[in-house]
């Protein structure tokens, strides 16, 4: 998310779009901005996930694409996911029967296992998927 935006927000929204948790638990109410906050994370109730970094702060979409005569330009990549039920659009792919568990018990209060599968996706539709290049950093 760019930088810019957070100019437009309080602390606490900063911080409720840079928790990383895997389940956020917050009390709503009248005149917070949960609404406007939340709608800088999805689109039309569509997550909009920003996937700018790996795990060692490198970019993964860096401003290094020739787009005319820029060499500073990144592309966009969007999709349409389908539901689980209509075999349409994007799909994710698990091969039946190869998915393995391995529990290893528990460790440190932890619970460790390790699954292995077979995965993939598939674009049922011509137009699920779409790349939009010559993005500048505007």
């Amino acid at each position: 998310m760019s930088n810019d935006v957070f100019k437009l927000l309080c602390p606490y929204q900063i911080a409720w779009l840079r928790d990383e948790s895997p389940l956020a638990i917050g009390e709503k109410s009248r005149r917070i901005g949960w609404t406007w906050t939340q709608a800088l994370t999805e689109y039309n109730g569509t997550p909009i996930e920003v996937i700018d970094e790996d795990g060692d702060e490198n970019a993964i979409l860096g401003f290094d694409e020739t787009c005319g005569n820029s060499a500073v330009t990144t592309s966009l990549y969007v999709y349409r996911p389908g539901s689980d039920t209509d075999g349409e659009f994007v799909q994710g792919l698990v091969g039946s029967g190869m998915i393995d568990h391995i529990d290893y018990g528990e460790r440190n209060g932890l619970f460790d296992d390790l699954i292995e599968a077979n995965m993939g996706l598939a674009m049922f539709h011509p137009r699920a998927a779409c790349r939009i290049k010559g993005i500048t950093n505007a």
